[in-house]
């Protein structure tokens, strides 16, 4: 709303143009309509249902970005990989 009224006021003027009081309040403005878009945004993104999940794997992505992270072998993961494949193909193992 603010920035519309500066925008009517100062016309086609750069910013740097623009008196610091106008400026400040410019910035203010796109701050707070920025905050509001992502308030929605997040309030929409958590009404997923497998929101947990997401968060989870964000945690994990993050984490494997560290330099000197240690990880576990493939071997550890294999028998919890059979398992989902298993399972998705209808043979539970034994």
């Amino acid at each position: 709303m603010v920035a519309h009224a500066i925008g009517y006021q100062c016309g086609k003027k750069p910013f740097q143009h623009l008196c610091p009081g106008l400026f400040v309040m410019f910035v203010l403005d796109v701050i707070h309509r920025k905050r509001t878009e992502f308030a929605g945004e997040m309030a929409e993104f958590e009404k997923n249902p497998n929101l947990k999940e997401i968060v989870k794997v964000r945690y994990y992505d993050d984490a494997g970005k560290r330099a000197n992270l240690e990880t576990k072998t493939f071997s550890h993961y294999a028998p919890m990989v059979q398992r989902i494949v298993d399972t998705h193909c209808g043979e539970p193992n034994g």
